[in-house]
């Protein structure tokens, strides 16, 4: 790994590497907190996650990917939980389902294409 402290924290770009040397992680820090853009990589560099994080959570637009390379989900964080309408792939492409959360929390099903429904469930009775 590589990066820099101030005042016994984190701060500034950070890298981290696997035992191959291809790099894991890729980030900056803020007073030891996770902030601003980060790359998520598996052992081998292939992409893993891709997204945004301030004040040391998750926030804003999320992407991760199966380890063949295609997209497994893609979706939005707030305050360091799930909101709005997350997408779901399969392994092979194929788009799985579409969920909405707010606050973290499952509020509609709204597709899930491996049951060609339209609608699993509502925000009054989500699964």
């Amino acid at each position: 790994m590589s990066g820099s402290y101030a005042r016994g924290k984190e701060e500034g770009a950070w890298i981290y590497y696997a035992a191959s040397g291809a790099k894991v992680q890729e980030g900056s820090f803020h007073e030891g907190l996770e902030t601003g853009h980060w790359f998520l990589r598996n052992d081998d560099g292939t992409p893993a996650q891709e997204g945004d994080f301030k004040l040391g959570k998750p926030d804003g637009r999320w992407t991760a990917w199966h380890t063949n390379g295609k997209k497994a989900s893609e979706g939005a964080y707030k305050n360091g939980l799930s909101d709005g309408v997350w997408t779901y792939w399969n392994d092979d492409g194929g788009e799985r389902e579409k969920i909405e959360y707010a606050d973290g929390k499952k509020v509609a099903h709204v597709r899930d294409f491996a049951r060609g429904a339209t609608t699993a469930c509502s925000r009054a009775n989500c699964c």
